[in-house]
């Protein structure tokens, strides 16, 4: 299903589930490139991902996501996990995080990446590139989107292995918004994956609208 008409990526709150036949094929590629264990993969491959989010900003104005999916097992250091929201197959599952769109950077213990470094904002386009990134390599990371997304500003979210204490190597440079896919509009996650050497893979996940939380509140 298509996100509302009225739906813009100021306030992407709802809950969506993984269309797989929309978005791109090389997930399982990603994942290993990432050093995920081919079994985690298999897992993922077969569950049904939902992806439960939602916007509020602080006294301050500052955008905070609250996200419960079950692609983010965020556990922070020396702490149990948060919420358990969802699962996989296996019994594999998800918690809820909550990221402020400020790009401060957050270390964090991630069950099936291991130690990470992640941080997210709004920004432009033109401005993605980071750490010594090229920028003609963020193409697809622009392209595609609504006129309203790139009015507002795209989601950045930078994710890199810890590689001091996870010993991989890997970055995830993403962006979100709202794109039109045969005449409908959808919440999409643009990705660029970067290996241990050097090598890019580039992936999209599209999503079906399924609701907006707050109109189930009981």
């Amino acid at each position: 299903m298509a996100t509302p008409p009225s739906m813009t990526i100021l306030d992407i709150t709802g809950t969506y589930s993984l269309n797989r036949q929309k978005s791109s094929k090389n997930l399982d590629d990603m994942l290993s490139l990432q050093g995920v264990s081919w079994l985690t993969r298999k897992a993922i491959a077969y569950g049904s991902p939902t992806l439960k989010i939602t916007v509020v900003k602080d006294a301050e104005g500052v955008e905070q996501i609250t996200m419960a999916n079950p692609f983010l097992w965020y556990k922070l250091p020396d702490s149990e996990i948060l919420t358990k929201s969802s699962f996989l197959p296996g019994g594999i599952a998800g918690p809820v995080d909550k990221p402020t769109l400020d790009w401060e950077e957050v270390r964090l213990v991630h069950d099936v990446f291991g130690a990470i470094a992640a941080r997210m904002r709004r920004t432009t386009i033109d401005n993605l590139q980071f750490e010594g990134e090229e920028d003609k390599d963020n193409e697809s990371l622009k392209t595609g989107w609504t006129d309203d997304t790139l009015e507002h500003g795209v989601i950045q979210f930078y994710v890199k292995s810890d590689t001091t204490k996870s010993g991989k190597v890997w970055t995830d440079n993403e962006t979100w918004g709202i794109e039109l896919d045969d005449g409908e509009r959808r919440f999409t996650r643009h990705l660029k994956l970067t290996g241990p050497k050097g090598n890019i893979v580039y992936g999209k996940m599209v999503y079906d609208y399924l609701r907006n939380p707050a109109m189930y509140v009981k």
